[in-house]
C-alpha cells in the first residue's frame, strides 16, 4: 500500500463516526533556509563570495516570490487537498498510544518524515498534513469537526543539513524523507492498544489548548470537539470505521496489483518502508477501482513502477509533466496528484487547491545550493553543460525518449493501461469539472480527454533548474549522485533519507545507515539504475577518467 491510498480510504471516517454516534527530539528549524546578507559575504573567501553573492540574490528573489503569493504558497504548504479527513483527535493522540510507531508526540511524526510545520507557528498538525473542518450536527448542537488530510508538502518540501547542521526546507524539491503513511496505519489498526477506552484516557490527560496550539481563536472549537468525541459510542465508532477502512484498503490492494502487479519476479514488498518514494500506479488507479466493476488483470499496470519524488518548482518551463510527460493540462495534472487521495472528488475535493497550487507552482524559483560553489570552476562547467546536457533538459523541452531509447528502467513507462486512463480522466472531471462552464477551451469548446491525458509510454527530459536538490537521480531514484550517474559508478544498494549533503558527488549521503534511511536495492523490479548511458546521453567524454572535466561540470550543476 502506499502513501497516496490513505484518505481516499479513510476520507469518510468523520461522516461514518457521526452517522454511527448521534443522541524526542527537536529539529533545529530555518523556516526561510538561509537570511545571508552582502556582509555577510565579505568574509568568503576568494573562490566562493561570487556564488555566496548569486546564492543571497536568488534567496531574497525565493523570499519575495513566496510573500508576493502568500496566499497561493499556504494552499501549497498546508492546504487540504479534501474536506474530509481522519479526526483530528484521534491523529493527534496515536504518538501517545503508538510511539514506537508514529514517534514520541514532541517529535512531530519525524519517524514517517515529517517534523514541524516552519511555515506556520499555529499549525496543529506536522509539515506535510492539513486540516479542514466538517459542520455537523450532534447533540452537542451545530458544530465542526477537524479532519486531517494531506497537503503538496508531504511530498514536495525537502530538507538537507547545512554546514552549521541547521535544517533547511526546501520549498517544492522532493521530499526524500518521507514513507507511505498507510504502512504505519495498518501497523496501527492492528495493535491491541488502539482502543477506545485508551483513547479517552489519554485525550483526558491533555490540557485545552493542546489541539490547536498557540491559537486561542479555535480554543471554543476544541473544547467542543473534546466533548462530542467523549460522547458515549463516538470514539468506538471513530476506531471501527479506522479499521475498517485500513483493513478494507488492504484486502482491494492485495486481491488486484497484489495478485498481478507485484506478482512478478523480484517485486519489491508493498508493505515496506521506503523512504522518498511512491507508487504512481496507486495514484491514479487504485483509489478509484470499484470493486463491483473490478478490472481485469491486463487493465492493471503489469509491474511495480514505484517512482522518485518530483520536484514542483518552475512549472511553466514543463510543457508536459510528470514522469512519462502525460498529463498536459496544468490545472489537471496538478489535480490528479491529489485526486488519488480524495475518496469522493465530485463533492469533497477542495478545487480551490488545485487553482492555487498551480499558479503558485508556475514561477516559484527553486532553492539555491547553500554550500560553496567555485565560480571558476563552474564557469568551465557551463560550457560542457552547454555542449552535452542542454539541448535535451532546456526548460520548455518537450523531448521524450522510450524506455529502449534511453535504458532506464521500463516500468513507470508502462504504467498506463485503458482502465488506468479512464480513471485518471474520470477521477480529475469529478474533481474539476463541477458546472457548465468549467472545463472548456478558450472558444467555448469542452476539453477532450486527450487535452487532460495523452499516454507516451516514454519518459520526459525535464529542465534541469534546482538538480542538486532532486537527488537521486533517475525516474525511480536509483542512482544516489550526479557523480554516479556520469561516471557509471553506480552502487547496486545505497541507503536513502539521510539529509547530510554529498558536496563532491551532489547527492545526499548514501552511504551511511541511520535510523531515518531505509535501503534501495536496485535488483527489485522497476528499480533498476541502469539507463542514460553511451554517446547519445552523456556525450563523447569519459567522464570518469575526465575527473577535472566532470568536477567543472559538477560544479556548474550546483549552480542551476
Amino acid at each position: 500500500m502506499r502513501t497516496t491510498n490513505l484518505l481516499a480510504v479513510l476520507s469518510l471516517l468523520i461522516a461514518g463516526a457521526i452517522a454511527g454516534c448521534a443522541p524526542e527530539g527537536d529539529e533545529d528549524v530555518d523556516a526561510t533556509n538561509e537570511s545571508l546578507s552582502s556582509g555577510a559575504c565579505a568574509s568568503s573567501r576568494a573562490p566562493y563570495k561570487a556564488w555566496c553573492l548569486e546564492r543571497t540574490k536568488r534567496r531574497a528573489a525565493l523570499d519575495a516570490y513566496v510573500a508576493d503569493h502568500a496566499a497561493d504558497g499556504r494552499e501549497f504548504t498546508e492546504g487540504a487537498f479534501s474536506t474530509q479527513g481522519i479526526p483530528l483527535i484521534l491523529f493527534k493522540l496515536l504518538p501517545d498510544l503508538l510511539p514506537d510507531i508514529w514517534g514520541t508526540p514532541q517529535s512531530q511524526m519525524a519517524i514517517i518524515g515529517m517534523g514541524p510545520n516552519p511555515y506556520d507557528a499555529k499549525a496543529a498538525v506536522p509539515l506535510g498534513f492539513a486540516t479542514s473542518q466538517t459542520p455537523v450536527s450532534t447533540p452537542l448542537g451545530d458544530i465542526h469537526i477537524t479532519g486531517v488530510t494531506f497537503s503538496c508538502s508531504y511530498c514536495h518540501v525537502g530538507r538537507v543539513e547545512d554546514d552549521n547542521g541547521r535544517v533547511l526546507h526546501l520549498l517544492g524539491a522532493p521530499s526524500t524523507q518521507n514513507v507511505n503513511i498507510l504502512i504505519p496505519h495498518r501497523a496501527t489498526a492492528a495493535s491491541p492498544v488502539l482502543t477506545a477506552a485508551n483513547l479517552r484516557a489519554k485525550l483526558l490527560t491533555k490540557p485545552i489548548g493542546w489541539l490547536f496550539p498557540n491559537d486561542p481563536t479555535k480554543l471554543v472549537r476544541e473544547v467542543k470537539e473534546r466533548a462530542f468525541f467523549l460522547l458515549p459510542g463516538v470514539a468506538e465508532k471513530v476506531i471501527d470505521q479506522y479499521r475498517q477502512a485500513i483493513l478494507g484498503a488492504g484486502a482491494l490492494f492485495d486481491a488486484s496489483f497484489g495478485a498481478h502487479t507485484y506478482a512478478v519476479a523480484n517485486a519489491p514488498n508493498p508493505a515496506s518502508v521506503r523512504r522518498g518514494v511512491m507508487d504512481s500506479i496507486d495514484a491514479a488507479i487504485f483509489p478509484k477501482i470499484d470493486p463491483r466493476a473490478f478490472p481485469q488483470a491486463s487493465d492493471l499496470a503489469p509491474a511495480p513502477a514505484e517512482v522518485d519524488m518530483m520536484a514542483a518548482w518552475r512549472q511553466a518551463d514543463r510543457p508536459n509533466s510528470h514522469w512519462d510527460g502525460a498529463l498536459v493540462n496544468k490545472l489537471f495534472r496538478n489535480a490528479a496528484a491529489a485526486l488519488g487521495t480524495v475518496a469522493n472528488p465530485a463533492t469533497e475535493y477542495r478545487t480551490e487547491n488545485a487553482y492555487a497550487t498551480t499558479a503558485f507552482t508556475d514561477q516559484l524559483p527553486s532553492p539555491p545550493y547553500p554550500f560553496d560553489v567555485d565560480m571558476a570552476k563552474a564557469g568551465r562547467g557551463k560550457v560542457s553543460f552547454q555542449k552535452y546536457c542542454s539541448s535535451c533538459h532546456a526548460a520548455g523541452g518537450e523531448q521524450l525518449f522510450t524506455p529502449a531509447e534511453v535504458g532506464t528502467d521500463p516500468n513507470r513507462a508502462e504504467v498506463l493501461k485503458p482502465y488506468g486512463i479512464a480513471r485518471v480522466i474520470a477521477t480529475t472531471r469529478a474533481g474539476l469539472c463541477r458546472t457548465a462552464t468549467d472545463c472548456k477551451n478558450p472558444d467555448g469548446t469542452d476539453l477532450r480527454d486527450d487535452q487532460i491525458i495523452s499516454p507516451t509510454g516514454a519518459y520526459v527530459a525535464l529542465p534541469l533548474t534546482g538538480v542538486w536538490a532532486t537527488a537521486p537521480y533517475l525516474h525511480n531514484g536509483s542512482v544516489p549522485t550526479l557523480r554516479a550517474l556520469m561516471t557509471g559508478d553506480r552502487p547496486a544498494k545505497f541507503y536513502r533519507g539521510n539529509i547530510a549533503y554529498d558536496k563532491r558527488d551532489v547527492g545526499f549521503v548514501s552511504d551511511v545507515s541511520t535510523a531515518q534511511t531505509t535501503e534501495y536495492d536496485t535488483s527489485l523490479s522497476g528499480f533498476a539504475n541502469t539507463g542514460h548511458t553511451g554517446t547519445k546521453f552523456l556525450g563523447d567524454v569519459d567522464w570518469k577518467a575526465e575527473t577535472q572535466k566532470l568536477d567543472d561540470l559538477l560544479e556548474y550543476m550546483k549552480t542551476l
